[in-house]
């Protein structure tokens, strides 16, 4: 559930910190994690 957060640059916590709660929220909800995922990757 971390992994994406290593590949989140140091400038970017702020940013994705804000999806992070998203994630603890709907950690269980596949949808949530590949909306986080797509949009680091495009990142």
């Amino acid at each position: 559930m971390i992994e994406w957060a290593i590949k989140i640059n140091p400038e970017d916590i702020n940013y994705y910190g804000l999806k992070a709660e998203i994630l603890l929220t709907f950690g269980k909800e596949s949808k949530a994690l590949e909306l986080l995922n797509i949009s680091i990757e495009k990142t």
